[in-house]
Formats: C-alpha cells, structure tokens, sequence
C-alpha cells in the first residue's frame, strides 16, 4: 500500500519526515537513525508497506522455516521467519535487489522505518538468516545420521525427536533481540516483527529528497 497525499512539491519532504516522527517513534528511539535498508518492489520515492503475515519461503525448505518459527516463538514469542527482513548494510541489500529483480519485477533499494511498536532478532553468527541450515549444529546432525544433502524433511523429523532442545538452547544463544544498534552495526539481515512500515528509495533520482528527510529528522531528533 503507497502512501498517497495530496501535497506540493514545497511541503512534500517536510511531510514525509513528519509522518515518520509521528508514527515510528519506538523505532527512532532504539536505532538513533541508524540505517536499515530493504530491497522492495516498488518505484515511488515514498512508500507505506504492509508486513506479510504468513510468508512462505522462496530459498529455505519450508520444514525448516516452519521448525525456526515455531522454536522462535519458544523463544522469543513471535515467528522469526516470518518478519520483515532488512540490512544495516546498503550492499547487502542492493545485491538482493539486483538477485531479486527479473523481467517486469524490479525491487529498488529503501531505507525503512517499522511504524508503530516492534519486535527484531538477528543471529549473532551468520550474515543471512538461510545460513543457519548450513550451521555447524545442523550439519553435525546430518553427519551423524547419514542424512543425504537437501533432505531436511527427514532432518527435521530427526531434530524433532532427538535434537529439540537443544535447538532450542542453540536459537537461545545465537539469535538476540537485544540491542537494535549493534544488530544494525553487525550488518546481519534482521527481522522485524512489524505491521506495517515506511520506506524512502535510494538511487541517483531520489537521493536528493532522501537526504532532505534524512537531515530534517537528525534536526528534530537532535542527532546533528
């Protein structure tokens, strides 16, 4: 869903930065501006995203993505994977654009800002949240059962009947949701549990007005 308002081309930055301060202020008191970026398939300079609610995976195998929710919900009380997943690093992000974008489907890179009351977790070990199948705890159990490369079906059912607290002692330990700021600096792939967000798009067109917004909430949230 686009933000869509009826303003002149005078007012237009100052509104934006304005509905930013009004509707994401837990979000701006916990990363201090700190930039997190997701590639999103959009164009317009300013946008208003509604979170997915049950995201099914497009590179993890859904047993494993259905396991890590329900142990994140163990855990940390919400379904990890199924959040809105962003970068502290503009790169990270620019490069799922770039992988993300074919034929009519183009994804540009935004700058996002949870609105509202929010939840994240990132892992403290691995850049991407797929790496965790490729973990040293995953690939230990595969080894010991014989489970043959891509076969996480039958991984699952092993984890589940032999290995799941220990799973649960393993996400416990390598996932936080402490801090906000140093899961940004870590440039790991977060994930936002958040029902909506806004985004400002980042290229050579629109990076003018970005900074414009960018210096007017630093301005107003006394971070110059």
């Amino acid at each position: 869903m686009k933000i869509i308002e009826v303003l002149n081309q005078d007012t237009k930055i100052e509104r934006i930065a304005e509905l930013i301060l009004r509707d994401c202020q837990p979000f701006l008191q916990q990363s201090k501006l700190k930039h997190v970026y997701r590639a999103i398939k959009e164009n317009d300079f300013f946008v208003k995203k509604q979170a997915r609610q049950n995201r099914r995976p497009k590179d993890t195998d859904s047993s494993i993505h259905d396991l890590i929710n329900e142990v994140g919900r163990k855990v940390f009380g919400w379904n990890i994977r199924n959040g809105v997943f962003a970068f502290g690093s503009f790169t990270q992000a620019e490069n799922f654009s770039l992988d993300a974008t074919h034929g009519n489907e183009i994804y540009n890179v935004y700058e996002i800002f949870p609105i509202g009351n929010f939840q994240f977790v990132y892992n403290i070990e691995y850049e991407d949240f797929y790496e965790f199948r490729d973990s040293n705890f995953i690939y230990n159990i595969m080894i010991k059962h014989f489970i043959k490369g891509g076969n996480y079906r039958e991984l699952v059912e092993i984890i589940k009947k032999y290995y799941y607290d220990e799973l649960v002692e393993y996400i416990r330990k390598t996932f936080s949701d402490d801090d906000l700021i140093s899961a940004i600096k870590s440039k790991h792939e977060i994930s936002f549990n958040v029902k909506s967000y806004y985004g400002l798009k980042i290229d050579s067109d629109t990076i003018e007005k970005y900074r414009q917004v960018i210096d007017i909430l630093k301005t107003k949230l006394n971070l110059n």
